[in-house]
């Protein structure tokens, strides 16, 4: 691992209240983080500790490194020999899931504990991704079985499919510590889930034309994706089925994919070369105390990004 300084800038924005003028609105003071001399940086989740881990390329996206980011600096992660790598997910004591190309562009997923890296491959699977990992050491991730894509769930070895019913593909990309899993699944369209205790539950942004959810914290508070036709595409976080647009200000594209347990939330914005897989950032918001409205929010965002999958 190598180590470095990343730039912070720091800007402050207010969500709009929908249907209540008089509420307070949720606002967030926000950081924008990029990797020096990067062409894309890519912000995946964050923990208690305010951890914060992603990739980022400096030329070729598809040939980057994963990072962690804690107390402004950061340490680059690489599988070993791997032609790339990237870090989706980190629990709250310090697991890291990811994900790593080997050298014909094949993706495996893996788990690092310490220095310890775990290779996960689904049983019989094209590729394997793994994205979140929890304090047990659960991680969980998608398979691609050659004809379409699946969720996975893996433990001390034992990997467990997960498919939303009638779905004809599901992704899973969050798990919390009490075993609640989120993701989304195309019937039709792109739609989010949860998954609690062997029950699923959609989850669509209202009047969206698609939806993914990418992370859930220990208090069932979600994060993810929605879209609109054509490629309106803006983050949301689920409180309790109380839904909020939480956009960066002025980006061409917006999401959000992780959310630790004090509601601090972290994504991804682009601008108008975002699409190519170029001109895109990370950042993370903190919430301000006292600013929550218990109303449904949003806030105006552009077009660009393509739902989770």
């Amino acid at each position: 691992m190598t180590h470095g300084n990343l730039m912070f800038a720091s800007a402050l924005f207010t969500l709009l209240v929908v249907g209540s003028p008089s509420a307070r609105a949720q606002q967030y003071a926000i950081r924008t983080i990029d990797v020096p001399g990067a062409a894309a940086t890519s912000i995946n989740d964050t923990n208690k500790s305010g951890q914060i881990v992603g990739c980022y390329s400096t030329a070729d996206f598809y040939a980057g490194r994963g990072l962690v980011l804690a107390n402004a600096t950061f340490k680059t992660v690489k599988y070993p020999k791997a032609a790339s790598t990237c870090v989706y997910g980190v629990s709250n004591d310090g697991k890291i899931a990811g994900e790593y190309l080997d050298g014909s562009g094949i993706p495996h997923g893996f788990l690092l504990v310490g220095k310890t890296f775990t290779v996960l491959n689904y049983p019989g699977a094209v590729w394997t991704s793994a994205t979140k990992v929890n304090n047990s050491g659960v991680v969980v991730g998608a398979y691609n079985d050659g004809t379409t894509d699946h969720g996975f769930m893996w433990q001390s070895g034992t990997f467990t499919a997960i498919d939303y019913p009638g779905s004809s593909e599901t992704f899973v990309y969050g798990i919390n510590d009490s075993g609640t899993i989120v993701g989304n699944y195309i019937s039709g369209n792109f739609h989010g889930f949860s998954l609690t205790s062997g029950t699923f539950t959609s989850i669509d942004y209202p009047g969206a034309a698609g939806t993914g959810a990418t992370g859930i914290n220990n208090t069932g508070q979600i994060v993810g994706v929605y879209y609109n036709t054509p490629y309106v595409d803006q983050g949301f976080t689920d409180f309790s089925g109380v839904f909020s647009t939480v956009d960066y200000p002025g980006a061409d594209i917006s999401a959000l994919t992780g959310i630790n347990d004090a509601g601090q939330v972290v994504g991804v914005w682009g601008g108008p070369s975002a699409v190519d897989d170029y001109d895109i950032h990370g950042f993370v918001a903190t919430p301000i105390p006292g600013t929550h409205s218990p109303k449904r929010e949003n806030m105006l965002g552009g077009k660009g990004l393509a739902p989770p999958h």
